[in-house]
């Protein structure tokens, strides 16, 4: 059994979303159809099967335009230069590769603290029950699922991530989970950098590890804020570049020595690696809260926790 991969398993779901986008410009309806493609779970020990074609109202016109077209025309691969789209290739292989042992390896790796850093920042976020939540970066589903706890079966929960492997596994955990099932929650593959909805349709967003991982944060910033209705927050997980050098150490001491060795053990170093180096590029809390600001937010605070070694910025628009 299949559930077809419109946008969630609901009836009227891709009429809902059609009606929603209809204030969307003409170039990003065409860009929110060509690429909201939602994961399908399966039932059977295959896996999981995908309907690659989209929502039935696409038209076939669009999915011919070429690339050139679709960069002139600033599509989501547009504007970028080779450097970003070569990094943004990378990272996505990345996260594609780690999917299957992702879940195990955050419990090993963090002791299971994930967890509790996780429910801080969907805390941080004000979702509520009956609100649409949208979980960017949302990998194989952990916010996404805290945030369906908030919201309940009135609410609505959007994951998005730019690693179809980490959706198909975040779709496959809703099919096992009665509670998630009663929740409507669709899974969308998609770009951070321009997201495939109109402006001011969340009651609050969070990311989770995703900010360091895009080429501008500016504009992932941005985008959150276009998408937040006024007065929601958006609440963002990631490793803390903290300016405390005894917490520095400790943080390439743990990734160095246990977190890249324990990867290599699955024949994942490679992609465990990258960690550190992206780190160090982060910008420190100081410099997000800034980075909120410039972005149009109202109110932007970072919060550090587990010991220094996470942080969480909160954003109000």
């Amino acid at each position: 059994l299949v559930v077809p991969a419109t946008f969630n398993a609901g009836s009227g779901s891709r009429k809902n979303l059609s009606r929603s986008s209809s204030g969307l410009s003409a170039r990003r309806q065409r860009h929110s159809q060509r690429r909201c493609v939602a994961a399908a779970a399966a039932a059977d020990s295959t896996g999981v099967e995908w309907d690659d074609q989209g929502p039935s109202d696409v038209n076939p016109t669009d999915l011919s335009e070429s690339e050139e077209e679709r960069g002139r025309e600033g599509g989501w691969r547009g504007g970028r230069s080779e450097e970003e789209k070569a990094q943004s290739d990378s990272r996505q292989k990345i996260f594609n590769n780690i999917a299957p042992m992702y879940d195990n390896l955050n419990d090993w790796l963090s002791l299971g603290q994930h967890r509790v850093w996780k429910r801080m920042t969907v805390g941080w976020s004000r979702a509520r029950p009956g609100d649409s939540v949208l979980d960017i970066c949302c990998g194989s589903g952990d916010l996404s699922f805290l945030l369906a706890e908030k919201v309940g079966p009135t609410g609505r929960v959007t994951g998005l991530d730019f690693a179809a492997q980490q959706l198909v596994v975040a779709a496959q955990k809703q099919q096992e989970s009665y509670s998630a099932r009663r929740v409507d929650m669709r899974w969308i593959e998609g770009d951070a950098l321009d997201l495939p909805f109109p402006a001011a349709t969340f009651d609050a967003v969070t990311m989770g590890y995703g900010l360091r991982n895009v080429t501008s944060i500016r504009r992932a910033l941005e985008e959150i804020r276009r998408v937040l209705k006024d007065g929601s927050s958006a609440a963002i997980l990631d490793f803390n570049h903290t300016e405390d050098p005894l917490v520095a150490a400790f943080q390439e001491f743990a990734l160095q020595g246990a977190v890249v060795p324990v990867a290599r053990l699955f024949g994942l170093s490679e992609e465990y690696e990258y960690l550190l180096p992206s780190i160090r590029r982060f910008p420190t809390g100081r410099q997000q809260e800034q980075l909120g600001r410039d972005a149009g937010f109202s109110k932007a605070v970072h919060y550090e926790i587990g010991g220094g070694l996470m942080g969480v910025l909160v954003l109000q628009k």
